[in-house]
C-alpha cells in the first residue's frame, strides 16, 4: 500500500479525495473491483494502471491478493 497506493488511497485507504475508499470493503468486491479494471470492463486511470502493473510485475497475483487483505482489514 504505502509504496504503490498511498497517494491516491490515504490513510491506509481511509480517505481518498478524489478515489474509492478502500479500507474496510468485503474482500470479494476487492477483488472483483480489481479484475474488472484488469480485464479491462472498469476503466482505470493511468497513474493507477502504472502502479498496479508495478505490483503485478513485482508480486503477481500474491501482491493483489495481499493488497485485498490489508484494505478489507483496515477500519475494522
Amino acid at each position: 500500500h504505502e509504496r504503490s497506493c498511498e497517494k491516491c488511497h490515504e490513510d491506509g485507504g481511509m480517505f481518498a479525495e478524489d478515489t474509492a475508499i478502500l479500507a474496510g470493503q468485503p474482500k470479494t468486491y476487492l477483488k472483483w473491483s480489481l479484475a474488472d479494471f484488469q480485464e479491462g470492463l472498469r476503466e482505470m486511470p493511468k497513474k493507477m494502471k502504472r502502479r498496479m502493473d508495478e505490483v503485478y510485475k513485482a508480486k503477481g497475483d500474491n501482491g493483489l491478493s495481499a493488497l485485498v487483505e490489508y484494505y478489507a482489514s483496515q477500519g475494522k
